[in-house]
């Protein structure tokens, strides 16, 4: 069964927010590890959190995990996008945002240049060796909806010089965001250009 634009609406930022409250208490539990102190409502994760035999993923409800972790993944990825191209205006949007981090994919490979590695840890059907992926046509609606309410958290910090406009720019413009195998590839050409085009509000 499909989700719906209503369903991706109620579940980010409210729900959302509460399953990754949820994935870090429960982190934090099982490695006895606190929150960084000049951090104290995020952590900087890496896949093996995301694990199924070693993870976290398991106190997301199943039905949920698909929404949980494509917005985790758009979370990363604005985050490394303006940490990347906008270095000297990072702390204050950091300061806002809070977003997601994840350290490092696979054995000792920096992914900050790869928001979509979580992905590949997408619980799978108890009947099957399938995976549970979203279908094509359900991507747009997630993206559509992270894109909008982040679009509101730009218009709070309000700095002319990290506008949502061209932190999309450079969404567009980034090899590794828009490799071509990433999950996301397609969504974001069909959808960035309206936000682009519109300075930031899609028509």
């Amino acid at each position: 069964m499909m989700i719906n634009a209503k369903e991706v609406a109620e579940y980010y930022p409210a729900r959302y927010r509460e399953h990754l409250q949820t994935f870090y208490a429960e982190r934090r539990k099982k490695n006895n590890s606190p929150m960084p102190e000049h951090d104290d409502k995020s952590v900087a994760l890496n896949t093996h959190d995301f694990d199924a035999h070693t993870g976290f993923l398991h106190v997301i409800p199943t039905e949920y995990s698909e929404l949980f972790l494509h917005f985790f993944s758009l979370e990363v990825m604005i985050d490394e996008v303006v940490y990347t191209y906008f270095q000297n205006f990072y702390s204050n949007f950091r300061g806002y945002t809070l977003y997601p981090k994840i350290d490092f994919c696979g054995h000792g490979r920096i992914t900050r240049k790869n928001p979509w590695c979580v992905l590949q840890y997408r619980p799978r059907l108890n009947t099957s060796h399938d995976r549970i992926p979203l279908m094509a046509q359900e991507k747009p609606l997630i993206l559509v909806r992270y894109l909008n309410v982040t679009r509101d958290v730009f218009d709070i910090i309000n700095s002319k010089e990290l506008r949502f406009v061209d932190v999309l720019k450079h969404v567009q413009s980034d090899h590794d965001v828009m490799n071509p195998r990433g999950p996301m590839k397609r969504a974001l050409e069909d959808i960035l250009p309206q936000y682009v085009t519109s300075s930031g509000n899609p028509i």
